[in-house]
């Protein structure tokens, strides 16, 4: 993947928001996977 421009497209930014979110419902009900997410998250902005 090389892509010249330094931002991604909003495509992508919302399909990452639906990735995350699922992310959260998931972890949210089964509960120590709750830090892990919180952690990991930021690291892929």
């Amino acid at each position: 993947m090389t892509t010249k421009t330094p931002f991604r497209p909003r495509e992508k930014l919302i399909d990452h928001q639906k990735y995350f979110q699922s992310i959260h419902k998931h972890t949210y009900l089964k509960g120590p996977l709750d830090k892990v997410t919180s952690v990991a998250i930021p690291n892929f902005q």
